[in-house]
């Protein structure tokens, strides 16, 4: 059985002047809201699905979004080892794989940032739960 779920994770940065967000999107072993851990490759595997799906988000969970609403100029995965120990970013230092992702905003989601109604980015799926094994 599938079930969905969903990440919200803050922005990092904000550009008034361009309307331009960036932060995390998904983190490492992390726990999500549903208490769900993703290792590096799955975080890739997020990243990798998100560029082959034309870099589009949604605003949400509800609503899909154009370019003119969210264009999506930067994505990456930050990978320990390869890229160093840790990265500092603002106030917050990552010490594992981390996708991170930058936007420009149209109007009506800038207005919803600057009064706080979006914070950050959020990713959503479906996946089958599998136990553990012992």
């Amino acid at each position: 059985m599938s079930e969905n779920f969903q990440l919200y994770v803050d922005i990092v940065e904000k550009v008034d002047k361009d309307k331009f967000v960036f932060g995390p999107v998904l983190l490492a072993d992390t726990e999500d809201l549903q208490g769900d851990v993703y290792d590096s490759e799955e975080v890739e595997k997020a990243a990798w699905r998100f560029a082959k799906n034309g870099f589009l988000g949604d605003e949400m969970h509800k609503k899909d979004l154009d370019k003119d609403e969210a264009l999506f100029v930067e994505s990456f995965v930050w990978r320990p080892g390869l890229m160093g120990d840790s990265m500092t970013i603002g106030k917050k230092t990552y010490e594992t794989t981390t996708w991170f992702a930058g936007a420009v905003l149209g109007d009506d989601l800038w207005s919803k940032v600057e009064k706080g109604k979006i914070r950050g980015f959020s990713i959503s799926g479906t996946a089958i739960r599998v136990a553990e094994a012992a």
